[in-house]
């Protein structure tokens, strides 16, 4: 367990909200360490809006799928929890951190080598039960201490070069991209373009005077749902439950 967020025998069950009723509208099971809690304002929202179910528990610090030593963890026992309820046409949703931080941003040691790979099992597994498995690449990576330090109505307060970001997203990006060519069920959900456009120079943490990002690297409830129509697009929209 994590100790600073014990999982409790009824966790699973409160953290799991079902489809609409009477829809068929599937459900989205997240598995990550907090860089997949942080989509629970896009979560939210396509739940309210479209009745698509979702659960939901954030596990700081453990990826999904974990290194072999921590088969104990929190992680594994909402999985064992959570495979016998997933269905034909639900969608997991799989995030990480992935860069590094500490200047200069960089891609974490063992992500393109040993993460990577480690999927494989797992999208072949939802494979022959008809579940399409979504992965998130990296947002935006800052270097400010604190959000409360940046001042949202300045489009350049806490910014920081596009390019020298882009470097190491795009190697996770096209790293995830070609994993995805051998798995038909797996699709990868690029958010970086969508909270820093390739139309700017400079990636900064708000839009519109509205911070997007809850600190250096974890975008909040506003940012996750500005991925809402880019997320619809990768799990196939123009579905019945549409």
């Amino acid at each position: 367990d994590d100790h600073r967020r014990r999982l409790e025998a009824d966790t699973f069950d409160k953290c799991t909200f079902p489809p609409e009723a009477g829809s068929d509208a599937p459900t989205i099971w997240v598995l990550g360490d907090s860089h997949a809690g942080h989509f629970q304002g896009l979560l939210v929202q396509l739940y309210q809006e479209l009745g698509i179910g979702f659960h939901l528990v954030e596990t700081v610090g453990q990826v999904f799928p974990l290194p072999q030593a921590e088969n104990s963890s929190s992680r594994q026992t909402l999985l064992d929890q959570m495979l016998p309820q997933i269905s034909p046409d639900d969608i997991v949703l799989i995030s990480r951190l992935y860069l590094t931080r500490t200047e200069p941003t960089s891609v974490l040691p063992g992500v393109l080598n040993t993460w990577l790979p480690s999927l494989k099992p797992f999208i072949d597994q939802m494979a022959a039960r008809s579940v399409k498995v979504v992965v998130s690449g990296p947002p935006p990576a800052y270097s400010f201490p604190d959000i409360r330090a940046c001042n949202r109505d300045d489009a350049q307060s806490c910014a920081v070069p596009r390019a020298r970001i882009l470097q190491p997203v795009s190697e996770v990006e096209t790293a995830l991209d070609s994993l995805a060519e051998a798995h038909d069920n797996l699709r990868i959900l690029h958010i970086f373009d969508t909270l820093c456009p390739e139309t700017q120079e400079t990636c900064h943490p708000s839009v519109d005077g509205v911070f997007t990002m809850r600190d250096s690297d974890h975008i909040n409830v506003y940012g996750a749902s500005l991925l809402k129509d880019r997320f619809l697009e990768v799990i196939d929209h123009r579905r019945a439950w549409w």
